[in-house]
């Protein structure tokens, strides 16, 4: 039901931070890859940010990072 997919989403938030050490969430998107989401954050921390995407599984399948202001890209 709707409280898993809440769960899940703070899971993936939660090892986001945990990827990032910690810092300010600046923006989460969640896309539907097959049966689970996938979610992505940007996250920055310090002078240095991040940009991680979880899989519905809870893996880190994909980290960026840098330094100064995050621009999208």
């Amino acid at each position: 039901g709707l409280g898993d997919v809440y769960k899940r989403q703070a899971e993936a938030q939660q090892i986001a931070l945990e990827t990032s050490g910690g810092g300010e969430v600046l923006s989460q998107e969640i896309s539907n890859e097959g049966l689970r989401n996938e979610y992505s954050y940007v996250i920055t921390n310090g002078d240095t940010w991040y940009e991680i995407e979880i899989s519905g599984f809870g893996t880190v399948t994909e980290l960026e990072s840098g330094t100064g202001q995050y621009l999208d890209h």
